[in-house]
């Protein structure tokens, strides 16, 4: 499965995570306010397997870049982008007895 999202916050949400209040303005860390708008933009990829009726694996890799987001020139943001990868496991604790498959 594949997947590509964008990730939009308002200004509130955007300066918690972006913003630089005067008091904790530094020589390194310059006060900032921020924007709302475009936080990053998302694509993803998984692959489940499944192990018994009740029990699956989900493979995943995802990759997020700031690039042209309404606050990608923060004093907070160090890295444009990043990318991940990971394993999940996904216990289903109720489930059909039939099996979706003619």
């Amino acid at each position: 499965m594949l997947s590509a999202g964008a990730l939009v916050g308002n200004r509130s949400i955007n300066h918690l995570y972006y913003g630089v209040d005067a008091p904790y303005a530094t020589a390194d860390r310059p006060a900032y306010d921020a924007r709302g708008g475009l936080i990053a933009t998302r694509l993803n990829a998984g692959l489940r397997q499944r192990i018994n009726p009740t029990l699956r694996l989900l493979y995943f890799a995802q990759f997020e870049s700031v690039r042209g987001a309404a606050n990608e020139s923060s004093p907070l943001v160090r890295t444009k982008q990043d990318a991940g990868i990971g394993v999940s496991v996904i216990w289903g604790v109720w489930h059909s007895e039939a099996s979706g498959v003619e």
